[in-house]
């Protein structure tokens, strides 16, 4: 093996200490990992194989030896186990336990993860993870390529814990990993290991852990202003949503304290979805909505597959227009141009550089309008309008994009953004002594965001969109306050640990003002059971004690 590790084509060593060598079977930006055998117990084994500069110095020898050994005592069934360590000639070598099976990444590549084992893999993750905090060890470099997965049992076992910090120790070897496998490795990086790599805390793998998550379930990574994962795949619960942001966010003290915490939220999660209940929402609406509400869900997938065929077109006529695939002869000069002025306009906006951000947005619509994140640009600029503030312009924004891309994924978000700002122009003029209220304004944004409730049933722009239904059908002229009932329950329905508000609004319209004492028993039951230690709850408890003895 020569003394350029990295890229070697030489043929692997036949023997490393005791441990015969059978071949490779990785390659990373900073070793090579073997299959082999110990004659001893006759097991296969993994040996990653450290480059040759690891050995130059009496410091780096130690901090191996120190580090090897630290992670040899972490023995859990989620955890690759570290076997061994030894030096041959200039060579550092881990002797690891051998998976049969693939790493998470190329699992993800192959798509089709269904939801059950998303959860599945992320709870083992995060036991992993959490026993390894415990005892003091954060990984550095989480990501689905060190994550593998046992093909005969399903078992997700994390490798090269403490490897990373091994791998950051020095500046000159740190520019060995200045390869694709390591720029790809920044995505899953949290902004202060990005800012200083030695002074990491447990919180940055939470981080890294929030990435994977997004990843396994969307099949795409969180960069820039991404969407909600329930945004992309109708199947995927909201509180999905929740568990990410917090894994994601910027300050480390808003994420979770700890994996286990994550964890919790999972199981928390995949309770409140199979635990059976004595009363279905569903059941409240007749046979016709019920049907809206089913096919709306499937009209929503479909028109989202529809948007991302239409992208993968637009790519490939841009593939065969420059004479082959993009990652060939690399991207054009403009693009390269189109994606930096986006980067750029992404990290204005996340320093509250609005009307700067919006400059530079607009000339991306302008000069590329069918390309394919022109979408993105537009609401970018339609939400940069909101913060500035300039509503009227947001609404004229919002509306452009409906109108120029109707098959953008954006277009329901859109159109509940749009529909609130029109709502609150309307409050606005009304607190400035115009109409009291403008009954067919009230309808039109009802129509429209009915339309999203149609088509969207079951994502995060629905619960958005029921919230301004609810809130436009109770006021005057309209009042219409059974829509307004009805919308508020099934945003209970969408996102029930998260609407005690809703619900217990939605007991009291149809208890007092539209005098159904059946359907309002049954809200104020679920109250109860859903919302024991509320404030509300013996209120509640009262109230429907009266009516059933009223019955």
């Amino acid at each position: 093996m020569s003394d350029t590790l990295a890229g070697s084509a030489g043929s692997p060593p036949a023997r490393l200490g005791p441990y015969d060598v059978d071949g490779k079977i990785g390659q990373g930006g900073m070793a090579i990992v073997y299959k082999g055998v110990q004659p001893s117990l006759n097991r296969a084994v993994a040996i990653k194989v450290l480059p040759p500069q690891f050995s130059t110095t009496q410091e780096l020898l130690a901090r191996f030896d120190r580090e090897a050994a630290i992670v040899a005592q972490l023995a859990h069934s989620n955890i690759v186990q570290v076997i061994d360590r030894g030096r041959q000639d200039n060579l550092l070598y881990i002797v690891m336990e051998y998976v049969e099976g693939q790493s998470l990444d190329k699992i993800i590549q192959a798509g089709g993860l269904t939801l059950a084992q998303v959860i599945d893999f992320a709870t083992q993750i995060c036991e992993g993870l959490d026993y390894a905090h415990q005892a003091g060890v954060i990984h550095r470099d989480l990501k689905p390529s060190n994550i593998l997965v046992d093909q005969r049992t399903n078992r997700v076992k994390i490798a090269d814990f403490g490897i990373a910090s091994l791998e950051s120790t020095d500046s000159a070897l740190a520019t060995l990993t200045l390869d694709r496998s390591a720029i790809g490795t920044m995505n899953y990086m949290s902004p202060e290991q990005r800012m200083d790599s030695h002074r990491v805390t447990s919180s940055t793998d939470i981080f890294s852990l929030g990435v994977i998550l997004y990843e396994m379930l969307t099949g795409k990574l969180p960069v820039g202003h991404f969407r909600d994962p329930s945004m992309i795949r109708q199947d995927i619960p909201l509180g999905f949503d929740t568990i990410v942001k917090r894994c994601l966010a910027e300050s480390p003290a808003d994420r979770y304290a700890s994996a286990a915490q994550v964890r919790d939220e999972l199981q928390r999660l995949t309770a409140r979805r199979t635990a059976p209940r004595s009363f279905s929402v569903m059941g409240r609406f007749n046979k016709r909505q019920q049907w809206v509400v089913l096919a709306g869900a499937a009209t929503g997938l479909l028109l989202l597959l529809v948007a991302v065929a239409a992208a993968v077109g637009h790519l490939r006529k841009l593939q065969s227009e420059r004479g082959g695939p993009l990652a060939v002869g690399g991207p054009s000069a403009n693009e390269i141009r189109i994606q930096s002025d986006y980067a750029r306009a992404q990290g204005m906006i996340r320093e509250g550089k609005w009307a700067e951000a919006m400059v530079i947005l607009s000339g991306l619509v302008q000069q590329a309008p069918r390309h394919p994140l022109a979408a993105e640009f537009q609401f970018a600029i339609a939400m940069a309008c909101g913060e500035l503030p300039d509503r009227e312009r947001s609404i004229l924004e919002f509306d452009r994009l409906i109108r120029n891309y109707p098959q953008s994924p954006r277009v329901s978000e859109a159109i509940v953004k749009k529909c609130r700002a029109e709502w609150e122009r309307g409050r606005q003029r009304r607190m400035l002594g115009g109409p009291v209220w403008d009954a067919q304004l009230q309808q039109r944004l009802i129509a429209e965001l009915q339309e999203v409730l149609d088509k969207h049933p079951a994502t995060a722009h629905a619960v958005s969109a029921l919230d301004l239904k609810a809130e436009i059908a109770e006021m005057p002229l309209l009042s219409d306050v059974h829509a307004a009932a009805e919308a508020l329950m099934m945003r209970y329905h969408l996102m029930p640990e998260g609407s005690p508000d809703a619900l217990y609004h939605a007991a009291e319209l149809y208890d007092q003002k539209v005098k159904d004492p059946v359907v309002a028993g049954q809200a104020y039951a679920l109250f109860v059971h859903d919302f024991p230690s509320d404030r509300r709850a013996p209120k509640a408890r009262s109230r429907l004690e009266q009516l059933r003895q009223n019955k």
